[in-house]
């Protein structure tokens, strides 16, 4: 009877414990067709940065078109990236940990990371979907311009050959 009590005790702390998220979307970032290319023969040892800077937010004409001002914003919030190989027949598949980071212009290191994944499933094909952290990049996407990083942490294999790739993410800001 003690353990009934028990287990319906946690059953209710556990539900009660259970909040819907109450942040209202107001609008999406969209940052498309950025582009870099993986040199063919990277070895499996290192990490590889390809960073992307300045890149405009344009934070004041999404206030202005979506009636919304800065001091109303609770967050903004990674929602969806991915990384796709431009050529057909080339697989991702070599790569087998890769990070999304974002910072200030003027910094030398991102380190607040926005998008990840690992490991990359061996049968991803040609695009790369990365799942969502769980960070606010307020502090940063409120500025007019910020610099990201996709972070090649691990290869699996050697880069097989030269491989252009397009980058593309989007934020949720909420209230």
């Amino acid at each position: 009877m003690r353990a009934y009590l028990r287990a319906a005790g946690l059953l209710i702390f556990l539900i009660s414990a259970c909040t819907k998220d109450n942040r209202e979307k107001l609008f999406e970032m969209q940052f498309n067709n950025l582009q870099f290319t993986i040199p063919a023969g990277l070895n499996t040892f290192q990490s590889y940065y390809f960073p992307f800077s300045p890149i405009s937010t344009n934070i004041k004409k999404q206030f202005s078109a979506y009636n919304v001002t800065a001091g109303e914003v609770g967050g903004i919030l990674p929602s969806w990236a991915r990384i796709t190989a431009l050529d057909n027949n080339v697989d991702l598949n070599f790569i087998d940990e890769v990070s999304i980071r974002i910072c200030g212009v003027n910094e030398g290191n991102c380190r607040l990371e926005m998008f990840y994944i690992q490991p990359v499933p061996f049968n991803n094909g040609r695009e790369l979907r990365l799942q969502p952290s769980l960070a606010d990049g307020k502090s940063i996407l409120l500025d007019d311009q910020f610099k990201v990083e996709v972070v090649l942490l691990r290869l699996r294999n050697i880069s097989p050959l030269t491989i252009d790739c397009r980058f593309e993410f989007g934020f949720e800001v909420v209230r």
